[in-house]
């Protein structure tokens, strides 16, 4: 064997040791990929559960709103600060908007569970009131997502005077 074909050999060893660095790092930039994934989309999820906390938190603080999120409560009792009751309705609608542009960061195993928490809420008399008036605020996919139920003429907060809820002038 002549110094060439020793020089070809080791040259043949240096690229194929070269090859094998190159594909464990290939490896090791994949396994960091998935993670960085895994952390964006824990990230993403924590954000949307702290927003879903805080409204929460303000129902906590607030139970006589609960029966316009969670009810069927039509109109707001004259106790009630209607632009306070509308500041929570628009937070919940930012959520549930979140969640609907984010679901591919929610658990598998936790979006039926929100997807039935968007449908109730968007069902709501109020709700549905404030994002029929309010829908150009909100994605594409949360208006087509609602399962609308607006109210009659009968209703309180039909008539502008009642204030900013239903489809009243105050835009």
């Amino acid at each position: 064997m002549t110094l060439a074909d020793w020089l070809q050999l080791a040259s043949l060893g240096f690229v194929s040791a070269a090859l094998l660095v190159n594909a464990l790092q290939l490896r090791e930039v994949g396994k960091q990929s998935k993670a960085q994934t895994n952390t964006l989309q824990s990230q993403v999820y924590q954000g949307l559960i702290n927003v879903s906390l805080r409204i929460d938190e303000i129902l906590i603080e607030r139970p006589r709103f609960r029966r316009y999120i969670y009810g069927d409560a039509a109109s707001p009792a004259d106790d009630i600060d209607i632009d306070e009751l509308e500041g929570v309705i628009e937070l919940v609608l930012e959520l549930i908007d979140n969640v609907q542009t984010q679901q591919e960061f929610i658990p598998k195993s936790n979006r039926e569970g929100w997807r039935k928490y968007s449908e109730h809420i968007l069902s709501r008399p109020l709700v549905a009131a404030y994002l029929e008036q309010h829908g150009p605020w909100f994605s594409d996919a949360l208006r087509a997502h609602r399962s609308l139920r607006l109210p009659d003429e009968t209703d309180a907060l039909s008539k502008p005077e009642q204030g900013n809820l239903y489809l009243s002038d105050n835009s």
